[in-house]
């Protein structure tokens, strides 16, 4: 099943949402609902033999009645493997059909993330790993389960009607007559349901959030001495899950009861009706004996049914977090204009807003010249990070555009633009794996020479290239992390390379030598730094501030002391808090 069949209308039910994904694979969803009915009429077989048998009693009065009753017992035998037989297809088929398109939603929401804008996938790990893998998760029980189970109650029910009515239409009005009263009681357990159940799967959510949190800041709720059940976030989602399921279960434990028993007493109301019917000659005693038998259980396969109902029903809101993310806006993938020959950047009136509104960047005009390196430096929240996404489109600009050697970037495939670009974030992310696979994963095909010499330039010579970085990189510090960061871009040998904050946690001893293996690799390439030590960057060919979002001066270190204010405050406030000691005290004072 490819992205097709997965692009859903948002606002689709359960059910109108799990037959459009079963596009491509129809065949298997028929072949796992058939089995499955099949399967529940083969259930009536017993049935029917007990009734054949009491045919041929009754019917051959003692002579040859005995060799006779073995054909039935043989069909009953047949009917049993058969219901076994098709139990089985039912779950074979049901399972195959749910582990493919949990498959393909898996792989259409990771295709949509890697091509969403990175805003709106920060902080949204605990939620997006909840649809990801538990949403999609519970498809497995309706594709496999809930919707088979609905088919061969539904089936169970209408061949053991059919058979009734046929028999004797009064009979089967008599193992109907307490189905209003199931259906009443069944609308009053699952009253407000699906709110109910929304509201639990949001609860469920930030539970899940919560403790992806809590386990992330581990080391740092521990030496504060805070554990678990200190945390409000934490227990007030624990004990909402609580009172939610209690609330629940107190609200529908007498009409579920009820429900149950309208569905499994059926005999209360058909075995006067056929004794009647039989003492004054309606029906014979074979007929008696299929009416006790069949009317006995002729509505319960309904319970299965309803309850598969509301299990789907209940789906709903898993259902809509997966149609939200496959909804989501993403950045277009770029036109058919060739790679530009040059690598100059620039900015065209661009202004940026996110979502909620929150304008970061107005009306930017700038130029990035080729072969130099342009430093972006402004006070927390001025946009410099912002700025620097626009370029590899990690972003889209709300307005104007960026062009890349007077090509709009917007005009050239994410593949090809991406190809130009190399990116060192203040915080590498590293996954499960060794740091030559955390270096490679900027160039593949890269071979392990190649590696060798990228860590060796950005500081890892001392280290064992096949070594563990652990989940998220924690058996690396902050500094090794972003040392494997520029390793990275160092192997991808890309024209352009953007530093966000790249040396923020390195250790002194290494900034200096990081500093020139970065100068080493970025020579005769586009070098866009983002800055917030002015110190380190002083020595720019270009350096752009920002402030509130636009471009308050440009020029190098001399110029801008001359006519910038931010600058000039920032490079004062740095160069004060240089000369501040920590005494013995705890006291800040001034370094004489």
């Amino acid at each position: 099943m490819g992205e097709d069949a997965v692009r859903t209308a948002k606002g689709q039910g359960p059910l109108r949402f799990l037959l459009d994904a079963t596009k491509g694979r129809r065949g298997l969803f028929a072949a796992s609902l058939g089995a499955a009915s099949l399967a529940a009429v083969c259930s009536l077989g017993p049935v029917l033999v007990v009734y054949a048998i009491a045919r041929i009693v009754v019917d051959g009065a003692a002579t040859g009645a005995g060799h006779a009753a073995l054909w039935p017992a043989v069909a009953g035998l047949v009917a049993a493997a058969l219901q076994l037989t098709f139990s089985a297809g039912a779950n074979v088929a049901g399972h195959k059909l749910a582990f493919a398109i949990q498959k393909d939603l898996r792989l259409a929401l990771v295709d949509r993330l890697g091509r969403m804008p990175v805003s709106a996938v920060e902080g949204r790990a605990g939620e997006i790993r909840k649809t990801a893998l538990s949403d999609t998760g519970k498809l497995e029980g309706l594709l496999a389960h809930v919707l088979p189970d609905m088919a061969g109650g539904v089936a169970a029910f209408l061949a053991g009607t059919t058979l009734l009515a046929v028999v004797d239409w009064r009979l089967a009005l008599a193992g109907l007559a307490l189905l209003p009263l199931a259906w009443v009681a069944q609308r009053l357990t699952y009253r407000g349901g699906a709110e109910l159940f929304a509201e639990w799967s949001g609860v469920e959510a930030e539970a899940n959030q919560a403790m992806l949190s809590y386990v992330r800041g581990i080391g740092t709720l521990k030496a504060f001495n805070r554990l678990a059940s200190t945390l409000t976030t934490v227990t007030r989602s624990m004990y909402r899950l609580r009172d939610l399921s209690v609330s629940v279960a107190r609200r529908s434990r007498y009409p579920y009861s009820l429900f149950n028993a309208a569905l499994g007493t059926n005999l209360l109301v058909v075995l006067p009706v056929a004794t009647f019917l039989a003492a004054t000659g309606g029906i014979g005693v074979p007929e008696f004996v299929l009416a006790t038998a069949l009317g006995a259980r002729l509505t319960a396969p309904l319970a299965k049914t309803v309850i598969a109902a509301n299990v789907l029903s209940r789906a709903g809101a898993s259902v809509e977090r997966i149609q939200s993310l496959l909804s989501m806006p993403v950045i277009a993938d770029g036109g058919t204009a060739p790679l530009p020959a040059g690598n100059t950047i620039r900015f065209h009136g661009v202004s940026f807003a996110y979502p909620n509104g929150r304008e970061m960047l107005r009306d930017i005009d700038l130029e990035i010249p080729e072969g130099k390196v342009t430093a972006i430096v402004g006070p927390s929240g001025a946009g410099k990070s912002t700025l620097a996404r626009l370029i590899p489109r990690l972003e889209d600009s709300t307005s104007g555009h960026v062009s890349l050697g007077g090509v709009n970037v917007r005009d050239l495939t994410l593949a090809d633009l991406r190809s130009r670009i190399a990116v060192v974030f203040q915080e590498t992310v590293l996954a499960e794996g060794s740091i030559a696979e955390a270096i490679a994963l900027a160039r593949p095909e890269a071979n392990a020479s190649a590696v060798e010499e990228a860590a060796v330039a950005a500081r890892l010579s001392g280290f064992d290239l096949q070594a563990s970085v652990g989940d998220r990189g924690s058996r690396l510090s902050g500094g090794e992390k972003q040392r494997v960061g520029i390793a990275r871009a160092i192997l991808k040998d890309a024209p352009i390379l953007i530093l966000d904050e790249a040396t923020a946690f390195v250790d002194a001893e290494n900034e200096a030598e990081v500093q020139r293996a970065i100068a080493s690799a970025s020579r005769d390439r586009t070098l866009v730094v983002i800055a917030h030590r002015l110190a380190s960057v002083a020595h720019a060919d270009r350096i752009v501030v920002l402030a509130d979002g636009r471009i308050e001066a440009c020029g190098d270190h001399a110029e801008l002391l001359d006519r910038s204010p931010t600058y000039v405050r920032l490079w004062a406030a740095q160069a004060t808090a240089a000369d501040w000691t920590l005494d013995r005290n705890g006291s800040l004072e001034a370094a004489t």
